[in-house]
């Protein structure tokens, strides 16, 4: 909601959230290589006045995570909660709590995770999206990869070994766009949300499955 509105509605806006590092871990050849991403899960509430009312929602700041292996195809771990579905980004609260995010539990109508953690381990059924390119400047390229397929694009006896999740106060990754030209242009369009990447034949995602911004 833009200054505009909150000026003209008399609304007031309180942000909330914290962010979190999601590793995974894959071994290639009898090597390990480890693709890592600092992402922030932001709870907002408006408030209406002179009615009271409340509107609440919450958001992802982020890039995709990569993970690159000597002479295999980089693969990309997108902010996308899974491959069916409305294309929320990923949510780490399962994992990790909501902490201290009072008004948020508030209006949550569900049992809310146990105490506060700091590093878990994410079963890989959970992992978000996982794509690949076979050419990292045609977006038309890119391939759905399960995590139990990995084998089938980084080689035999390929496989992701784990990950992890846990909170810190590093800033939050950036630069997919070095990692994926083809993707440059349309990162760079202030219309993101309005931008789709197609897989053939298969899905369409919105370019926000690849970066997450305040207007994303």
């Amino acid at each position: 909601m833009g200054p505009a509105l909150l000026g003209v509605s008399g609304c007031t806006l309180k942000e909330e959230g914290y962010r979190y590092r999601l590793s995974i871990e894959v071994e290639v050849g009898g090597r390990r290589y480890v693709g890592q991403g600092v992402r922030e899960f932001i709870a907002g509430e408006v408030i209406g006045l002179p009615n009271a009312w409340t509107v609440y929602h919450t958001g992802t700041l982020g890039d995709a995570i990569w993970i690159e292996a000597p002479g295999a195809p980089t693969l990309f771990i997108l902010l996308r909660q899974a491959i069916y579905g409305t294309g929320d980004a990923w949510d780490p609260t399962p994992f990790l709590g909501r902490g201290k995010i009072g008004f948020y539990e508030r209006f949550v109508d569900v049992p809310l995770p146990g105490p506060v953690r700091r590093r878990v381990a994410v079963p890989l059924r959970d992992l978000p999206t996982i794509v690949v390119f076979d050419d990292v400047t045609d977006k038309s390229t890119m391939r759905l990869v399960l995590p139990s397929e990995v084998a089938s694009v980084l080689g035999g006896g390929a496989r992701i070994v784990g990950a992890w999740i846990e909170r810190t106060s590093d800033p939050v990754t950036r630069g997919i766009e070095a990692k994926l030209p083809c993707l440059a242009p349309l990162l760079a369009d202030p219309n993101v949300r309005s931008r789709q990447v197609t897989v053939p034949g298969e899905l369409t995602f919105n370019v926000p499955d690849f970066r997450r911004s305040p207007l994303g």
